[in-house]
């Protein structure tokens, strides 16, 4: 793999990594009552991603275990990713996470806080929406002081499931069941695509339900911050790749569709008015 390469896959989890700290501080002005928005938000977001991955994976004919859940996912991987994989099959997940992208771009941020907000919240929410009966312990996160690995133990126990459950679940010997005969694995850029539109859209919409629009104007004044701020880092990877900075640059390292470019048809089932309007004013229009 090239750099220029590797900086465009890199470049977009380091987006949305930062993308969640600029939105997380806009609900962390509001005291107690915006740090318990901001966990409703992640939770929101991370059902979002459940949910549609279920549909996803019934469309494709897979059972709902944890071994399609952590094998055929709803985006491609960071290259910087280093995981120790201990088990996986259908009931199991034993892993640790030793390298994480996100969390090296929350401590550059001194956002380590943050970002523990939001280990504590995702993953349990993400995925129990995909698999209602199964049970996330983290029992250690890089967020955490004192950790140098995120461990996760995740289970699915046919005994904790009906003869419906299990029939989706689980193929007649307990296993895994059939593999797909194609599994549709979006770019880099579709993946990261939905994830910063997705993680905006719950943030608009949580913060609109708890402080109207007083709330969405703090998160529009987040994101004009963020656009600064990654204006600037776009322009010092363009360099290190010795390309011009300019809007073909953005449109193929940002993955945060412009409400004009032509992609954004596909992406409207999980955005709103309000979405694009925020991108449009204070996202894109400081970073051009």
């Amino acid at each position: 793999m090239t750099y220029r390469e590797r900086l465009k896959q890199s470049v977009m989890q380091d987006i949305f990594a930062r993308q969640y700290v600029h939105l997380a501080r806009a609900f962390m002005t509001y005291g107690p009552h915006g740090e318990r928005s901001l966990r409703e938000a992640i939770r929101l977001f991370a059902r979002m991603r459940g949910e549609s991955l279920r549909q996803i994976h019934l469309e494709a004919g897979l059972k709902l275990n944890l071994y399609n859940l952590f094998t055929y996912g709803d985006m491609p991987g960071d290259p910087r990713t280093r995981r120790n994989q201990i088990r996986l099959n259908a009931q199991e997940r034993l892993s640790e996470t030793l390298i994480c992208a996100i969390y090296d771009n929350w401590r550059e941020m001194d956002a380590v806080g943050l970002g523990r907000i939001y280990c504590e919240e995702f993953h349990h929410a993400k995925w129990s929406a995909y698999a209602p009966k199964s049970q996330t312990n983290l029992t250690q996160t890089l967020t955490q002081e004192g950790d140098d690995y995120c461990r996760f133990s995740v289970y699915l126990r046919p005994a904790n499931m009906d003869a419906a459950e299990r029939a989706l679940s689980f193929d007649d010997s307990g296993g895994t069941g059939p593999k797909p005969a194609a599994y549709p694995t979006p770019s880099h850029r579709a993946g990261y695509a939905m994830l910063t539109l997705r993680m905006l859209h719950a943030a608009a919409q949580t913060m609109r339900t708890e402080f109207g629009d007083e709330g969405i104007e703090r998160l529009g004044r987040a994101l004009a911050d963020f656009a600064a701020t990654l204006g600037a880092l776009l322009r010092q990877k363009a360099d290190s790749a010795d390309l011009p900075y300019d809007r073909d640059f953005l449109r193929e390292h940002c993955p945060i569709p412009a409400p004009d470019d032509p992609t954004w048809e596909q992406w409207r089932d999980i955005t709103s008015a309000e979405t694009g309007h925020l991108l449009r004013q204070h996202f894109w229009a400081p970073l051009l």
